[in-house]
């Protein structure tokens, strides 16, 4: 059995590591469709070339993805100043305020760059296959 020490710790390592894999997949993303859009990759083996407009709404997408994990972490700093800022309850514990707006973004933005990301490799591999149909 698992104590809720050890399944916190579980859950912070988790969506480290997911935070990490968007940063990844995202920068990835831009690098690919950079390449496509500046003629370095060779599309010789596609019938027409892929829509530079979804290609470019692909690039926006994944730098949306990393402008959310940016600011996924400044919630998260004003949720812990808030915290802090609140002080120990009478047993000497924090407690994080749950309705406050820095700690509910800090929700928003790990669900929303991770929507995003997802939108942005869909309509990559959209513009990928399109062409090859």
């Amino acid at each position: 059995m698992a104590s809720e020490k050890e399944i916190l710790d579980e859950q912070g390592f988790v969506t480290d590591r997911i935070s990490s894999q968007v940063r990844a997949i995202a920068l990835s993303m831009i690098a690919v469709v950079w390449l496509f859009l500046s003629g370095g990759g060779n599309l010789s083996y596609f019938s027409e070339q892929p829509s530079s407009e979804i290609l470019l709404l692909c690039i926006l997408l994944s730098f949306g993805a990393l402008v959310l994990d940016y600011f996924q972490y400044v919630a998260g700093y004003f949720s812990i100043r808030q915290t802090h800022a609140k002080g120990p309850d009478a047993a000497n514990s924090y407690s994080y305020d749950y309705d406050s707006w820095a700690y509910m973004a800090r929700g928003w933005m790990f669900a929303g760059k991770q929507v995003v990301l997802i939108a942005a490799v869909g309509l990559f591999a959209l513009a990928m296959l399109k062409p090859l149909i």
